[in-house]
């Protein structure tokens, strides 16, 4: 899924890993790969429109610990969280590193929660990333091999 980026700085048309990029004016608006993002980004030439700051992964905790389901998050949300992480960590300040890291810590902890309960139940699935349905789906066929594993030592317990 592409990210939604403001330009900073006019930037050329250039060849970006064999793909043309630009020309784009100051305050434009514009939809990259996440990977060009990142590297735009990193070279001043753009932000993303929705940045994520310790401050809005709280907010998502908080809605998250009040709903009973699974909230939805933004598109790209995990590749977001990749770039920003990577984008604290070059400027160098470790207290917002490590207060950032807490912040999805604890989100994370919330979801997988909630993400254990569909995998068990798949009425709850709705709103989730991509990068959690897969681990749910992951979830799922290991909870059944642990069930299957479990019926197989019962029975062989009633044999013996």
């Amino acid at each position: 899924m592409k990210q939604s980026v403001r330009v900073l700085r006019d930037l050329p048309e250039i060849k970006l890993v064999g793909r043309r990029v630009g020309p784009l004016q100051v305050g434009q608006e514009a939809e990259f790969e996440p990977w060009e993002v990142t590297v735009l980004e990193r070279h001043g030439f753009v932000e993303p429109i929705q940045k994520l700051t310790t401050a809005e992964l709280r907010k998502f905790m908080l809605a998250e610990e009040r709903a009973p389901g699974i909230e939805p998050l933004p598109s790209n949300f995990y590749t977001m969280l990749a770039q920003r992480a990577a984008s604290i960590q070059i400027s160098g300040q470790p207290d917002e590193v490590e207060e950032f890291r807490s912040a999805v810590g604890a989100l994370a902890e919330i979801r997988t929660h909630k993400l254990l309960r569909a995998a068990l139940s798949p009425a709850n699935a709705e709103n989730m990333s991509p990068e959690e349905r897969f681990f749910v789906n992951r979830l799922a066929i290991a909870l059944e091999d642990w069930g299957r594993w479990l019926s197989e030592l019962l029975e062989k317990e009633v044999e013996n």
